[in-house]
């Protein structure tokens, strides 16, 4: 059976990217569709509790994490119930064995289980159990699971319980976020935008305000419209203003500021700066375009990643492009000063060059 091959598989395949391991998460549900319609046939065909314990304890790469969870519709409630006795002695024992079940292997696997259970059923009880037997003062991460639980199977008086533990003081950002999504979820959509609005107006920050502007009338728009245009400069984060700029539709003082700032820009991520392209594009920003370009074509090859040199050609051809509309670089570089930096520091990257059929070096020019 497929399933039984996890350790010899993950021994001789390199799986950094998760490709196998999303094959026998797949296989896994898969299993339990057919041990469902098995039991259905013939209850005793299999002892299905010890059959999906067998997976459970047997899972060095973590292709069974999610088998007990998945398995409400093959086992019983009862079974259930009769796993998450077995799982809380087993958790308790190992903890007072050891005071701490952090380092216990026995241990952190009944406790993993107990919550598998507590999944399976929606038991916010259990869930609970899982939780404090391994802390008994859970951390904000340790909350965080305990609310988004609480949250998704409706148990809202819980999440607000756990939403009240002195232990957020060290983490008030994360605290803000769950109790926006409590408010949410209780339907206090007024509540909710009144705090969000005092939030972003007390100390204004990217987070507070995206989630403001969602819920904001018109004329609270443009009023917080104005308040992050009138921010000091110079910004804390150039990455966070410019994004705040646009998402409140004052997308020329964004590209302004990028041009202005593009030195102290640190968040080179790609998605993000595609994001920016496609707004400044669309909205004639020429020159905070030839930032969010360099940004990436210099990143892609500071990296050397070779197998995306395609994607660097583009970004070049699309610079030289833009160079023939652009009159005033406004105290950036010009393109042919970019083109023999880059040619100075990136001369060697023979393939990209051929590739972007341009010389390597400037005297070549």
């Amino acid at each position: 059976m497929f399933l039984t091959l996890p350790d010899t598989l993950f021994e001789r395949v390199d799986d950094s990217d998760g490709s196998l391991g999303g094959v026998f998460q797949e296989a896994v549900k898969q299993w339990l569709l057919l041990a469902e319609d098995v039991r259905a046939a013939n209850s005793e065909a299999e002892s299905w509790v010890e059959k999906v314990l067998h997976y459970f304890h047997n899972n060095e790469y973590g292709v069974f994490d999610d088998i007990i969870a998945a398995s409400n519709t093959l086992l019983t409630d009862q079974e259930f119930q009769q796993l998450a006795w077995r799982f809380e002695n087993e958790a308790r024992q190992a903890v007072e064995a050891s005071n701490t079940s952090r380092h216990n292997h026995s241990g952190a696997t009944a406790l993993q289980g107990l919550q598998s259970v507590a999944e399976a059923l929606s038991d916010i009880h259990l869930y609970e159990t899982s939780m404090l037997l391994r802390s008994p003062e859970p951390n904000p991460l340790q909350l965080d699971s305990l609310i988004r639980f609480a949250l998704t199977i409706g148990e809202l008086d819980r999440a607000e319980h756990w939403l009240e533990q002195p232990q957020w003081h060290n983490d008030p950002r994360r605290h803000r976020s769950l109790r926006n999504l409590w408010l949410q979820q209780k339907g206090q959509t007024d509540q909710l935008k009144r705090e969000l609005l005092d939030a972003f107006h007390q100390r204004p920050d990217l987070y507070s305000l995206e989630a403001s502007w969602l819920l904001a009338s018109e004329q609270e728009r443009r009023q917080l419209r104005q308040k992050v245009e009138e921010m000091a400069e110079p910004p804390d984060d150039v990455y966070d203003r410019v994004t705040m700029l646009i998402t409140v539709n004052s997308l020329d003082k964004a590209a302004q500021l990028l041009v202005h700032y593009h030195n102290e820009l640190r968040f080179y991520h790609y998605t993000a700066l595609q994001t920016w392209l496609r707004t400044f594009e669309a909205n004639g920003n020429g020159l905070a375009m030839v930032v969010c370009y360099r940004a990436l074509l210099s990143d892609l090859l500071d990296r050397g990643f070779s197998r995306a040199y395609h994607h660097g050609v583009r970004y070049f051809h699309r610079l030289l492009a833009l160079d023939n509309e652009i009159n005033d670089y406004h105290g950036l570089s010009n393109a042919q000063s970019y083109i023999r930096h880059l040619q100075s520091k990136h001369g060697r990257k023979w393939s990209f060059w051929k590739e972007a059929d341009y010389p390597t070096k400037p005297e070549q020019l």
